[in-house]
Parts: C-alpha cells; sequence; structure tokens
C-alpha cells in the first residue's frame, strides 16, 4: 500500500472513530439524553467516511474523495462540538467556521460530474460563489464576532470591532442578510441539480434525479420548514429532522458513489470502442 493510500485510509477511519466516538460524548457533555435520533447519526458519521474509498478508485483526482471525509466531519466539529465548547474562546469561532464549510461540501457534492469534477459552467458559477461568500460569513465570525451578552464567549481572533457587522448579518429576523444568503444557495443547488438531472445522459438520470429529490427537500428543510411543527416532528431529534440529515449525511455520498462508477464505467466502454476502432 502506497503512502498516498495509507494517508487516506488514516483519514477515514479517523473520521469514522470521531463520528461514532464523537456525537454521543458531545451529547452526553450537554446532557442530552440518548434518543433515536443519534442512532441514525452515529451510523450516518461512522459509514459515510469509507464511500470516500470507492470513490478514489472511481476518479483520477482524488478530492471528491477529500470532500467526502470533510462533509460529515466538518459538520460533527462544527455542530456537535460547538456547544460543549462554546465556552473556549479560541476554539469555538474554529469550529463554527468548519460547520460553515460543511454546508460548502454538501453543496459540492450535489453538483460534481460524472468523473468527480465541476466541469459545468453553471455549477462552477454557484459552487463558486457559495464557498467565496460562506467563508467570507465564516471569516467574519473569526476575526468580528463580539457577543452582546458579557456571559457568551469571545473570539480570541476578534482583532476587529466588528460586533455590529456581526448581528446585522446574522439577526433572528428571517430576512437577515446572512439567512437570505443561506437560502439562496440552497435554492440556487437545488435549481442547479433538476438542470443537471435534465440534461443529463440517459445512464445518469435516474442517479441525477434521486440528487435533485434530496437537494429540493434540503432546500425546503433550509429555507423555513424546520421552523414549524411540533418538536417531536421537527426537532433536533425529530423524525423529519432525522431523515433528512441522514439522508444530507449518507444518501447524497452514495448517489455520488453510484454516478462516479457510472462514469467510470463509461470512461472504460469509450476506451474500448477506441481500442476495437483502432
Amino acid at each position: 500500500m502506497t503512502i498516498q493510500w495509507r494517508l487516506r485510509w488514516t483519514a477515514v477511519v479517523a473520521t469514522c472513530l470521531l463520528g461514532v466516538v464523537g456525537e454521543p460524548l458531545a451529547n452526553s457533555i450537554q446532557n442530552y439524553p440518548f434518543q433515536y435520533g443519534d442512532v441514525f447519526w452515529i451510523v450516518g458519521l461512522g459509514v459515510v467516511p469509507f464511500l470516500a474509498v470507492p470513490t478514489w478508485r472511481n476518479t483520477a483526482k482524488p478530492l471528491l474523495g477529500w470532500v467526502q471525509i470533510a462533509h460529515p466531519l466538518f459538520y460533527s466539529l462544527g455542530f456537535y462540538w460547538q456547544y460543549p465548547l462554546d465556552s473556549q474562546s479560541w476554539l469555538w469561532p474554529l469550529l463554527v467556521f468548519l460547520g460553515n464549510l460543511s454546508f460548502v461540501a454538501y453543496w459540492w457534492l450535489n453538483a460534481i460530474d460524472d468523473d468527480g469534477q465541476l466541469r459545468n459552467r453553471l455549477a462552477q458559477a454557484i459552487i463558486g460563489v457559495g464557498t467565496i461568500v460562506w467563508t467570507g460569513i465564516g471569516l467574519i465570525i473569526l476575526l468580528c464576532y463580539v457577543p452582546e451578552s458579557p456571559s457568551a464567549p469571545h473570539s480570541d481572533y476578534a482583532v476587529f470591532s466588528g460586533g455590529a457587522l456581526y448581528r446585522s448579518l446574522f439577526s433572528e429576523s428571517s430576512w437577515s442578510p446572512g439567512l437570505v444568503i443561506y437560502k439562496g444557495l440552497l435554492i440556487s443547488v437545488a435549481a442547479l441539480t433538476v438542470w443537471l438531472a435534465l440534461h443529463a445522459r440517459p445512464h445518469e438520470k435516474r442517479t441525477r434525479w434521486l440528487i435533485a429529490t434530496m437537494a429540493i427537500v434540503g432546500a425546503c428543510w433550509g429555507s423555513g420548514l424546520d421552523d414549524v411543527g411540533d418538536n417531536w416532528l421537527l426537532g433536533p431529534d425529530g423524525l423529519l429532522a432525522t431523515v433528512v440529515t441522514f439522508a444530507e449525511f449518507v444518501v447524497i455520498p452514495y448517489l455520488v458513489v453510484v454516478l462516479t462508477a457510472h462514469g467510470r464505467q463509461r470512461e472504460r466502454i469509450e476506451v474500448a470502442a477506441d481500442q476495437v476502432d483502432a
């Protein structure tokens, strides 16, 4: 086994262990009771990193496999460990920043081509803008976060007096700039997946439409559906919240594996046809 593959397997196993151990540990630190939703989170965080292995074998460039690892890793660090460690002023903003990057990784997985790259110009534009904007939002959290409450943790990286800027971007209003940008990116990515499904090759259409369905559900969920209804159905451990998050964690990365496998098979057929012609 080459050094490159050893590094990949180390990252896969480490991410898996962090998900299996980290999620229940983070909840126990916050004194949250163990509920049925936790079973799905643990399974998703434990299984998904291994999906990067077939992706690496199906694609010539390794970036997509690393994105599949980064998605659950950043999500778990940014949203499970954010609250147990929110009193650590040097670590908490970094975890929030990683949580934001998990959204970028998820959008990237929705828009890839069957060879694991972003060749589509529309996909490049949307994902590029989303990456720049959401990275910028993360930097604002790192460099400008000054809480109103004296008991809330300050960011050790807040070198600018940007508390007012932060609060104006992330107010509780449903029309705050940060929330509008987030919803706009969700809807744009969902529309992009539909466009890709409509223009997909015949053997890709089923996978593309499944990805589009997941993206549409995620866009509806993130655009306000998660704020409506009973806690049993929509809360942190609610049924719909569990289904939506599990789909984003497990279904999308699995469909990426299927899509890249189809692309690899198509490439082999084209190479064989060229050899016959030669």
